[in-house]
């Protein structure tokens, strides 16, 4: 899971026209969850531990 923050840097960044795998790099995170937030269609769900 990464941080609100990482999240709106993905987005951010793939709008002013970088590639996915430049985001990666940049952001240290794996290709895969660069294009797993990418394709979702809000931030990342925060749940509480039971």
């Amino acid at each position: 899971m990464i941080t609100m923050y990482k999240w709106q840097q993905i987005k951010a960044l793939r709008g002013k026209g970088m590639g996915i795998k430049s985001i990666a790099k940049r952001l240290n995170v794996s290709k895969n969850t660069v294009r797993k937030y990418l394709r979702g269609s809000g931030p990342p769900h925060f749940k509480a531990r039971e």
